[in-house]
């Protein structure tokens, strides 16, 4: 929601035209947003800053980005949709990806190895 209320009202600001700089800056914003609902709540994945973690989320993040506006542009300007329905087809496939990198890599919860004690 944070991602496509600040779109929507960067589009209606400045216009479609610069639809590619909004979908940057929106989803942007709902990085920082997702991070931590995703690390505390989504996942709970502990409190403490992780670097690794942190690059991971990122990673995911930038291809999830990516996905967004390549079908963003396949949306508005190849079929010629609506930018708000383009937006909304371009999100359905970016939440897949980013729910899915987060799930399996960067939140992933590990199990707790037994003890490795080898007994003689």
């Amino acid at each position: 929601m944070v991602d496509f209320g600040i779109f929507a009202a960067l589009n209606w600001a400045f216009g479609e035209e610069f639809y590619r700089v909004s979908q940057t800056l929106s989803y942007s914003c709902a990085v920082i947003n997702s991070y931590f609902l995703n690390k505390s709540w989504t996942f709970q994945a502990g409190h403490r800053f992780n670097l690794i973690e942190m690059i991971k989320f990122l990673s995911v993040n930038l291809v999830s980005l990516g996905v967004s506006l390549y079908f963003l542009f396949l949306f508005h300007e190849r079929y010629g949709l609506g930018i708000l329905w383009s937006k909304v087809g371009a999100t359905f496939f970016s939440v897949i990806i980013n729910f899915l990198g987060n799930k399996l890599w960067v939140f992933r919860k590990t199990e707790k190895s037994p003890n490795c004690a080898v007994k003689r």
